[in-house]
Parts: C-alpha cells; sequence; structure tokens
C-alpha cells in the first residue's frame, strides 16, 4: 500500500482478496477492489465467479483481466497468477516484497497516462531482473 500511495496507477486493479479488507481501510474511497473477504456480497454481480477463473488459472483467466479492463494487479507473491503475469510479455513487475507484488499491464501505444508511464519505467524494489545471455550468431 505505501508503494501504490507514493507511485499512483491509474486504471482497475485486480487484487487477492486476502489484501481487499486492507485496501478498503487504508485506500477508500479513492480505491476500489475487485475482491475482499466478503465473496458473498461479490456473487451477486458475478465477480466472485470471475476472481475465482483468474486465481484458479482457468483458461479465460487472462481474458477475465481484460473484460475488467484490468491494468494492474496487487498479488500474493508466490501465486499462480503472480508467476503466470511474470512470463507474460503484455505485463510488467513494477513492485516485489516479501509477500506481495504488482504488475502492470505493459502499452504499446503513446498515450500511456504519466502515472501508469512511470509505474512501467520503475524498476521493482527488491527485484533485480536477471541478465539475459548474449545471442549466439548461428
Amino acid at each position: 500500500v505505501q508503494y501504490l500511495n507514493s507511485h499512483p496507477i491509474p486504471g482497475h486493479m485486480f487484487n487477492d482478496s486476502r489484501f481487499g479488507g486492507y485496501l478498503v481501510w487504508a485506500r477508500a474511497p479513492q480505491h476500489k477492489v475487485f475482491m475482499d473477504g466478503r465473496g458473498y456480497i461479490y456473487e451477486r454481480a458475478g465477480v466472485f465467479t470471475s476472481y475465482v477463473d483468474v486465481v484458479d488459472l482457468k483458461p479465460e483467466a487472462l481474458a477475465v483481466l481484460k473484460m475488467y479492463r484490468i491494468h494492474d494487479c496487487l498479488l500474493e507473491r508466490h501465486s499462480a497468477v503472480a508467476t503466470l503475469l511474470k512470463a507474460d510479455p503484455n505485463w510488467k513487475q513494477v513492485y516485489q516484497d516479501t509477500v506481495s507484488t504488482i504488475f502492470v499491464r505493459r502499452k504499446t501505444n503513446s498515450t500511456l497516462s504519466p502515472g501508469l508511464s512511470a509505474a512501467l519505467k520503475a524498476q521493482p524494489k527488491h527485484h533485480r531482473e536477471p541478465e539475459r545471455p548474449a545471442r549466439q550468431a548461428e
């Protein structure tokens, strides 16, 4: 939450339900959560099913994120969704600590908002990108 307060990321956020209650307490009303521990409230609108599709990595998981126009994700660091997004070139990890990680959807057009552009350019805290080996000529 401290990272989000000092590095505002515009757009819709998908969050792990374990972080939802704290986000409501710490950042409401300006920040809306995707899910918190009160799943029964979200089921009436069908959001709970969508949430489960993502965290259970159903085949439509990435389509659900796109359908809800999710621009960033606050996840448990070692969750399956975090592993998926780390491997997906459409997402960039902008923050990581011992518990959580934040990913931001990459944009290819030049109409990035200043906050999203800054988040994409920032290096993740406590995380170093591995060096890529030089490509060998064939």
